[in-house]
């Protein structure tokens, strides 16, 4: 079986659009992948045409070799445009794989562990700009049976906020915990854009409305000031200690699974996207 064509589709999905890829063969299977990219799908395109002369006339079933191969013999390595590409195709190879061998794919990935999972939903916002509309949308959501929501409510704020911005951020979260009771979850997005004593003061801030986590909640660059030991960094953030008082969240930045590890081992964070 060889790799004949692969082929990209964006669809409009609100403010990110989805990229989907699609590779044909030979034998007339066929598998699809998704890499969505927030505001980079142009980027993610071109990441994915640039993997063809690799992937045309190669055998999908083996997906390791392709998948280490489109790794190594980039000289940019890791990166979200890069890894976001190899693994749309790597999904869509599974897909191919799992359709030739007439089983499901987490079949051949050692079988299902669960039957069901909890979910979060995202987006559920959409038009909201004062605390009382992120209320009545939170509402809406409860009502079509949503158990946790997530969302960022610091606005445009980056590193710093102002004392009004501050205070419009907590009453934002503080509308929405009133508008749904206290059996709903809230999971607060940062987008890596606090700074990390901006952050420390707002997990204070949000604590008695109980959210689950705040994610993402500091700007991570070689810049920002960062203990040096592995127990100073853990120290710093465990919850309970008087830092932040409830469990923080990290983010794989989808650029290298040895990243990922490394950041698990040296940072407190209770959940990991």
């Amino acid at each position: 079986m060889k790799i004949t064509e692969i082929k990209t589709f964006v669809a409009n999905a609100y403010r990110t659009n989805f990229v989907f890829v699609k590779l044909y063969t030979d034998e007339g299977i066929t598998g699809v992948g998704e890499g969505t990219l927030e505001y980079k799908e142009h980027a993610l395109l071109g990441a994915v045409e640039d993997l063809k002369g690799y992937l045309l006339g190669k055998d999908p079933r083996r997906i390791e070799e392709h998948v280490f191969h489109m790794y190594r013999d980039s000289y940019w390595r890791t990166g979200p445009v890069l890894m976001s590409a190899i693994s749309a195709v790597e999904m869509a190879m599974w897909d191919i794989t799992g359709k030739y061998y007439g089983a499901p794919v987490h079949a051949l990935l050692g079988g299902p562990v669960r039957e069901e999972i909890e979910l979060y939903a995202n987006g559920w916002f959409a038009g909201a700009r004062k605390p009382e509309e992120f209320a009545a949308k939170a509402r809406a959501a409860v009502e079509k049976g949503v158990r946790a929501l997530k969302w960022d409510p610091f606005g445009s704020a980056y590193l710093t906020l102002e004392r009004r911005e501050f205070a419009e951020s907590i009453d934002c979260v503080a509308a929405v915990r009133d508008a749904v009771g206290g059996d709903v979850e809230l999971l607060i997005e940062g987008h890596g854009r606090l700074n990390v004593e901006t952050a420390t003061r707002m997990a204070r801030a949000l604590a008695p409305y109980g959210p689950m986590f705040l994610r993402s909640r500091f700007r991570q660059t070689i810049w920002t000031p960062w203990p040096r030991s592995t127990a100073a960094r853990r120290s710093r953030l465990r919850p309970g200690n008087g830092s932040i008082p409830w469990p923080p969240a990290g983010n794989s930045s989808r650029r290298d699974v040895r990243i990922f590890f490394s950041r698990t081992r040296a940072t407190a964070a209770g959940f990991w996207r």
